[in-house]
This record gives structure tokens, sequence and C-alpha cells, in this order.
């Protein structure tokens, strides 16, 4: 169209949407996001060169140093050529790639230091960052208590796109009553691929975390089955499946009844695909 700073924004909003790529196609697209990093710099685009090393740094997650570098220049860019609204979201950005990487220390760090802020946007997100930062270090009634407040501030649940993952995080709390109601907002929500793998699927940790602590650990091996049976037969996997066929899998071991033969299959091929 004769206009690349426009064409590339557009690329780049199209690559935001899409699903993720592993193995060679990760390649292919690395070197894309590179090309469209130079670009955007050469012509002085700021907004471009932000999208294009957010996608990067997803990219680039298994290789510490560039994921680093990555990071490093969007918060240069932050603090130097954006307006404050911006500044946050691309904060928030950066903390969400520690909490990918799963450094919860980091995430409260980067958190304090923000503030807070009357944004409805930042609210949410910055409540979802602290709340799987409290949740993988077990601090179970602190997590607990930002959803609780959330509602409380008028925030529902399903507005979050988290209602999945709550459902689980109250079943973990021994609150089974409260978790059942969530999955069953759960249940009403469409999903497409990415999202169950996402969202979805902490659904099925929930419901077998209920059935565990009903005295029926029999039961909760049938819950996960299914779903591991449907990622692990994907012959061309995303790569949000991956991590949740590790995610579910890791959970189902040590079940009464589980096929341990089955999880081997799974765990293996999940480490293989995400390395």
């Amino acid at each position: 169209i004769g206009d690349s700073q426009n064409s590339d924004f557009h690329t780049l909003y199209a690559l935001r949407a899409s699903p993720g790529v592993l193995g060679a196609q990760a390649a292919r697209r690395r070197e894309q996001l590179h090309t469209l990093v130079e670009r955007a710099r050469r012509q002085g685009s700021i907004a471009n060169e932000l999208e294009a090393l957010q996608l990067l740094a997803r990219v680039d997650r298994g290789d510490f140093g560039a994921w680093q570098a990555h990071l490093d220049r969007l918060r240069y860019l932050g603090d130097t050529a954006l307006t404050p609204e911006l500044r946050l979201q691309n904060a928030l950005y950066v903390l969400d790639e520690f909490r990918f990487q799963r450094r919860y220390a980091d995430v409260f760090d980067g958190l304090k230091r923000l503030g807070a802020s009357d944004a409805m946007d930042a609210r949410i997100w910055s409540s979802l960052l602290r709340l799987e930062s409290h949740f993988a270090r077990d601090e179970l009634r602190e997590a607990v208590a930002i959803v609780q407040r959330m509602e409380r501030d008028g925030i529902d649940p399903l507005t979050t796109g988290s209602t999945c993952h709550f459902a689980w995080l109250f079943a973990e709390a021994g609150m089974s009553a409260r978790s059942r109601e969530l999955l069953r907002q759960c249940a009403e929500q469409p999903f497409d691929r990415v999202a169950q793998a996402t969202r979805g699927d902490f659904a099925h940790l929930a419901e077998a975390r209920i059935r565990c602590s009903e005295g029926l650990r029999s039961e909760a091996w049938t819950v996960l089955a299914p779903r591991i049976d449907t990622l692990l037969a994907q012959e061309n996997p995303l790569p949000q499946e991956v991590e949740s066929l590790l995610l579910l899998s890791r959970h189902a071991v040590g079940l009464p009844g589980a096929d341990a033969k089955q999880l081997q299959r799974a765990l293996a091929r999940g480490e293989a695909l995400s390395a």
C-alpha cells in the first residue's frame, strides 16, 4: 500500500491476536518481529516498536538474555517516550512477563513501585497479577482476599476472564461451595483453543481438587484424564496447550487410578515441545 509504517501497525495487530507458535515457526516469527523492530526504529515509530518488542519478548521467553534485553528496552521507552497512561500499560505488560517467568517477588516489587491507579483496567490487571503471585506461593488467604476485594469494588469475575482461575483458587482454599458457584459461571463462557488452555482448563483442576477435598480422590483422575487425552492427541499443539498439558499432568501425578504411562508420555511430550 506504499505506507510501511501503517502496514506494520496492522501486521502487529494481527500477530498479537495469533495464538503463538512453536519450533521452526517460532524462528520465523522471531525473524519477522526483529525486522519490524528495526524498521520501527528507523521510522521513529514508538508505537510499532513497543508492539513488536512486546511480542518478541513473548517469543524469546526461553532465552533469558534476549528476553531481558527486550524488557529493558520496553522499560526505557516507557520512561522516556510514553504518556502516563501508556507508560502504566507498558509497565503492567512487563510485570506480566515477570509473572509468566514465575518471578513473583519481582511482580510484587514492580507493583509496589507503580502504586495505585484509578484506571479500572489497571486496577483489574494489577489485582490479577497480585492474585496469581500470591496463589503461586501458596498464600491462599491473601489471594482469596484479592478476589473478594475486587467483588466489593463492583468488579464481576466474569469480566476479568479469570473465573475458572478463581474457581481453582477457592477449591484449593477449601471453599468448595464458592468454587462450584464460579465453576457454573465458568462453564457458561465460550472459549477458543487459546482461552481454553490458558483459562478454561483451570476448571478441571478446580473440580479435581473439590473431589479430593470431599474424600473422592479416586474420582479426581477421571476429571483430568479426558482433557489430558485431548491435549496429548493434538498433532500441532499451540504453545498454550503445551503449558496446559504439563500443568494438568503434574497435578495428576499420584492420584489414585492415574495412568502412569500416559502421564509419562504427556510430561515427556510437553517438555520436548516447550524446549
